[in-house]
């Protein structure tokens, strides 16, 4: 971006938008598919009874 009106272009904006909201869901959709996701989401690692509870959790 050369300039901070670039930033305001309609265009871009909703290609951004878009972006964000696949994003967002495939992050959703993998979740039943393994806890890899979990893990890279977590910024230190769950005690064990915290994990037990986790699993009980509805997805």
């Amino acid at each position: 971006m050369s300039s901070a009106a670039e930033l305001h272009d309609p265009g871009l904006r909703q290609q951004v938008t878009w972006l964000a909201r696949m994003l967002g869901h495939l992050i959703a959709s993998m979740g039943p598919y393994g806890d890899e996701l979990e893990r890279m989401r977590r910024r230190r690692p769950l005690a064990t009874s915290a994990e037990l509870i986790w699993q009980q959790l509805p997805r």
